[in-house]
């Protein structure tokens, strides 16, 4: 994970805004509104070395906006992309590929004409072509409405390999914002065989695709992905104000998935102000995505995807704020102006730099070897803490490694704590497990100074043991080869770092504890698995998840409920492993096997172990697997 204290060594932008980021070999290239950078006149463009920070030599003035920034076909080439007609006084409209090397045009790319008032508001290499999207309607002549493939040698434009047409507003209704249809933003998988592509539009090649379309990259044309869409871009929010509301996308690294940033007003059940996971290999005619993480009513724009993390910037006041709007709702946390989501759940990770004052938004996210890169129109990183103008680099060096999501395997130990039948035993003990009962008695064990009997389930991942108290709170503890660490209260609702600062808009940034904190004291179990937390209520059938991150201990505040064949009313600790569920009864103070397929519980509990088989009784307050 990239520290959370920006390098130094960043050129200060002074005015407008930074748009677009590539990186050219040892050398940073940037674009946008701006007109000086260090003090130094650099209208729209201007690159600097990655490692110290000092401009170059380029000072190409264009006479327009630079929305996109992409390697070019050589080692000391570049392309721009905007609303533009001249580069260095050179005639040169919407595209154009400039050498940083000689700080000149090259004469022999030459985009074609594009059509009257288009703009190119993003562009991505794929082999041998440039794919551009934009608002324009046609291309050399010739109708390509929104997306066309250039050579990326001449720029000669190719009117045989995409030809896929976008059309539509996306607010439909007559009334409100009519902004200038087409694509906004791109990415390409990393194999090259799709381009997802977000904007203003309803259309594509005449199939409905609101706001968002795949396109599947084949080797003689590129078409349309004609077994996905979602209708979940399909609703109007505040209309009045947004015709489209996507803003940024980006591919994983390994491409199986991809994440859309969006603005557009806090509308419940919207995907409107959120990001969204959605998978790229997925076949369905109204697909979901896989998670949804919400701000309650702020933009996100920019996201670029590590293997780290998910990284949305914006001006959101909160994350995991699904039910607040404009406030913190219940398990709403402070993330102002940046974000870094767990890639599997969708929740916030612990690294929270901050940027305030927001501004409005995080334009540009670029992941380099050396960290990442952010470009905005804002001054600041954390609360007016590091001066860092327009661009900001968040180096790997002084970063974090995250949390292990690891969890046990049988056959395994089990530790029990805290007696069920009086709340004066605080002792933890060990007993060997497999799938089909136990391989040794129990034994006991140091119980890292945890009042066991006033637990209330718990469950390990990686190096951490997490558990519920009846003060209502969550607690982890490390525990490396037998030794236990100090006890932490996961209380990131309340960050101390931004629980009073001005959020500039009658508030602070401060969250709010989620829903389930009322009722861990009443839990009776708990496990952890695929990014979920899973839990039952003492006296409750259903078997409950939320989505959840081990390393900032952040929890959805949305519940989900998990088909069942069994009845966990009488349930008291719960563990997953492999194609197993186990639980224990307080009926016999017994443990239980039944089937689990990640999602589902399925079959007729088979009881394993219990005082009348094997002389061991489960009868405890807590329960957990070893990990590691």
């Amino acid at each position: 994970m990239v520290s959370a204290v920006p390098s130094a060594a960043t050129p200060a932008v002074g005015d407008g805004d930074v748009r677009a980021i590539a990186k050219v070999g040892s050398t940073m290239v940037i674009g946008g509104n701006f007109t000086t950078v260090n003090g130094v006149a650099r209208s729209r463009l201007a690159a600097f070395s990655a490692s110290t920070g000092a401009l170059t030599g380029l000072s190409l003035a264009v006479n327009g906006e630079v929305s996109s920034v992409v390697p070019g076909p050589t080692a000391t080439t570049a392309y721009i992309g905007g609303a533009f007609t001249t580069v260095g006084g050179v005639a040169r409209r919407n595209v154009a590929l400039v050498d940083l090397s000689t700080n000149t045009v090259v004469p022999g790319f030459t985009a074609p004409a594009f059509s009257s008032f288009g703009r190119v508001k993003d562009m991505v290499r794929v082999g041998s072509r440039l794919v551009v999207v934009g608002d324009f309607s046609t291309v050399g002549g010739q109708a390509h409405a929104g997306i066309a493939a250039l050579s990326a040698t001449t720029g000669a434009v190719d009117q045989t390999y995409l030809r896929v047409q976008f059309a539509g507003h996306h607010n439909n209704s007559g009334t409100g914002a009519q902004g200038a249809v087409g694509p906004w933003n791109l990415d390409v998988s990393p194999a090259g065989d799709r381009l997802v592509v977000i904007g203003n539009f309803r259309t594509a090649d005449g199939l409905p695709r609101d706001q968002v379309a795949l396109i599947t990259l084949g080797a003689a044309a590129a078409v349309v992905t004609p077994d996905w869409n979602t209708l979940r871009y399909n609703p109007l929010c505040f209309s009045n104000s947004f015709d489209s509301y996507v803003r940024g996308v980006s591919f994983s690294p390994g491409g199986s998935y991809f994440v859309i940033g969006a603005t557009g007003g806090g509308v419940r059940d919207t995907l409107c102000d959120a990001a969204a996971r959605f998978e790229t290999y997925a076949v369905g005619a109204d697909l979901q995505p896989t998670w949804v993480a919400e701000t309650g009513g702020d933009t996100m724009w920019a996201v670029e995807i590590t293997e780290a993390a998910v990284f949305v910037g914006g001006h959101q006041r909160w994350g995991n704020n699904p039910y607040g709007r404009d406030f913190a709702g219940p398990g709403a946390v402070p993330r102002p102006g940046l974000v870094a989501l767990d890639p599997v759940s969708g929740r916030p990770l612990q690294w929270n730099p901050g940027r305030n004052p927001p501004g409005k938004a995080v334009y540009a996210i670029l992941a380099t070897s050396e960290g990442l890169w952010l470009g905005s129109n804002t001054d600041y990183v954390g609360n007016f803490t590091y001066v860092r103008k327009k661009i900001v680099l968040f180096p790997y060096a002084g970063g974090s490694t995250l949390a292990s999501t690891t969890v046990g395997t049988l056959p395994g130990t089990v530790l029990l704590g805290g007696s069920v039948a009086g709340a004066t035993s605080d002792a933890l003990s060990s007993v060997g497990l497999t799938s089909t009962g136990v391989s040794s008695q129990p034994v006991p064990v140091g119980n890292g100074g945890v009042a066991w009997s006033g637990t209330r389930g718990a469950f390990m991942v990686g190096s951490k043991v997490f558990y519920a108290k009846t003060d209502g709170y969550l607690y982890s503890r490390p525990l490396v080869q037998g030794v236990w660490g100090a006890e932490t209260r996961i209380d990131p609702y309340h960050d101390p770092r931004w629980a009073t600062v001005d959020n500039h808009l009658n508030g602070t940034f401060d969250g709010n504890l989620p829903t389930l904190y009322g009722q861990l004291p009443n839990l009776s179990g708990m496990f952890y698995t695929g990014g979920r937390l899973f839990y039952t209520i003492t006296g409750d059938p259903t078997l409950r998840w939320r989505w959840f991150s081990p390393d900032s201990g952040i929890v959805d505040e949305r519940v989900f409920t998990v088909p069942s064949s069994v009845d966990f009313r009488s349930s008291r600790g719960l563990l997953v492993a492999g194609a197993n569920l186990y639980y224990t009864s307080t009926v016999d103070s017994s443990l239980y096997r039944v089937g689990w397929n990640g999602a589902t519980v399925t079959g007729v509990p088979v009881r394993i172990s219990g005082p009348t088989v094997d002389r061991v009784s489960w009868a405890a307050r807590s329960l957990f697997l070893l990990a590691g």
